[in-house]
């Protein structure tokens, strides 16, 4: 009876934030697919009960269920009552997947059966072990005990990390109220979701830009690769952010070439996730709007307006801003630094050897272990022997991802997180590793396959 109750608890755990995230998404851009309102649920969902929990523990309101719950169970039926049907906005030109009769020998059927496999040992590592990796125990799932059991955010000044935000270990906190008490085992379900939320996301945007064998040599690149898929049961935060990150740089992909600027919100709203998920988050919103103004400017044939892009620039920017500056409103109460201190400049007189180690590390981390696989190895291959840049959704891809080697490599160079380098450098491969994976899919379906589902730029 009780592995029953804490059943219906997981459910409502799992299910509740994917309502309140499918609701809130669909009320922003009311035509947006079902996959992607699908995909963001959990993450979307989950961002706001956490984000709420911030607001309620920095206005020292009682961190309860029933004042945390009742009133987002009231905006989510408020926003399902009131819900307008959408059109959804399909690329031009794009074909029809036709879907034949699966046989033992379809490759579909061993793709399907190795995401079910993964899928099941995720679940089931998650379920099995308690917390044990370092960042996870020392402050991640430490700070969610911590106001568990004192249900305020009084010593969160003390606390390991205290600059570092707190999307994730209120999310632990949360799972951990709705239970009644302290689970270790149970702190580790939302990170199963968050990869399947990562993988549906992956494998919904493939399937409407690329043909259907593509799409499936995709999703099982990113399920072949080790580091996702032994993150994605350990507690980190780096599988969240690039979930928040890659929808977010997706999203602006297709709101431009749907011409619907709605899009830009759900775009944001993922981005400020992100920079509710880690601290670089704040910094990666920069190379998203970045990323927009050059697919506005350069990538696209017709001709831009600057006050539209703009105009589009705040509809994106307005929920990062706030969430970065609600913590920062809360960091300069309790007299924390921003940024931990973490991003100090360091002198410039040994720059290149720093960069020096950090190339060698870079090619170390992407080629010699067996975190990817052979994504980057593949990924390079397709810079050599492709012209990739023909296709405007690979060359936005591309400059996606030599943009975020470049932040990292200022980072790890300039600043004193050189320290870190060693330890976290495939970490931060990982939050943009799905853009690769992306790449990767594109690359084949057009130079191998020949059967690319063809955007409005690439028909002609």
């Amino acid at each position: 009876m009780e592995l029953v109750l804490k059943l219906m608890i997981l459910g409502f755990c799992v299910g509740f934030p994917c309502f309140l995230g499918y609701t809130v998404v669909r009320a922003i851009c009311p035509h947006i697919r079902s996959a992607w309102s699908a995909g963001l649920s959990f993450c979307v969902g989950s961002g706001l009960i956490t984000f709420w929990i911030f607001v309620l523990g920095m206005l020292k309101a009682p961190l309860t269920i029933a004042v945390i719950n009742w009133p987002l169970l009231a905006l989510a039926a408020m926003l399902f009552i009131l819900r307008r049907p959408g059109r959804v906005v399909a690329l031009e030109h794009n074909k029809r997947v036709r879907f034949c009769k699966l046989n033992m020998l379809d490759f579909r059927i061993w793709i399907s059966g190795a995401v079910f496999l993964t899928l099941l040992f995720v679940v089931i590592e998650a379920g099995a072990l308690q917390t044990y990796v370092w960042d996870s125990l020392s402050y991640i799932a430490f700070n969610a005990k911590v106001i568990f059991f004192e249900r305020s955010f009084q010593y969160n000044a003390n606390l390991p990390h205290p600059s570092s935000p707190m999307g994730i270990p209120l999310l632990q906190f949360w799972f951990n109220l709705n239970l009644g008490y302290w689970s270790e085992y149970f702190i580790q379900a939302p990170f199963p979701i968050y990869f399947i939320s990562l993988l549906w996301v992956v494998w919904s945007f493939l399937k409407e830009h690329v043909s259907d064998r593509a799409a499936w040599i995709g999703i099982f690149l990113l399920i072949a690769a080790n580091l996702p898929v032994y993150h994605a049961a350990i507690g980190y935060m780096d599988v969240a952010l690039s979930l928040c990150l890659c929808s977010s740089i997706l999203l602006v992909f297709e709101a431009v070439e749907k011409r619907d600027d709605r899009l830009f919100g759900v775009a944001g709203l993922c981005a400020g996730l992100g920079v509710w998920t880690k601290l670089e988050g704040a910094a990666f919103v920069l190379i998203v709007a970045v990323l927009y103004a050059v697919l506005e400017c350069g990538l696209k044939k017709e001709r831009f307006k600057l006050r539209s892009m703009l105009k589009r620039l705040v509809f994106f920017g307005a929920i990062p801003v706030l969430v970065f500056a609600v913590q920062w409103v809360y960091k300069k109460d309790l007299g924390l630094l921003l940024f931990a201190g973490r991003f100090g400049l360091l002198g410039f007189g040994e720059a290149m050897f720093r960069l020096k180690l950090f190339v060698l590390k870079a090619t170390e981390s992407m080629f010699l272990p067996l975190n990817w696989n052979v994504n980057w190895l593949m990924w390079v291959a397709g810079l050599m022997l492709t012209p990739f840049y023909k296709n405007k959704l690979s060359a936005y891809l591309c400059l996606g991802i030599f943009f975020f080697w470049a932040a990292w490599s200022g980072c790890f160079v300039l600043t004193n997180n050189f320290q870190f380098m060693n330890a976290v450098l495939s970490r931060a491969i990982l939050q943009f590793f799905p853009l690769v994976v992306l790449m990767n899919a594109i690359c084949f379906d057009q130079f191998v396959f020949h059967e690319q589902k063809k955007t409005k730029d690439n028909a002609g």
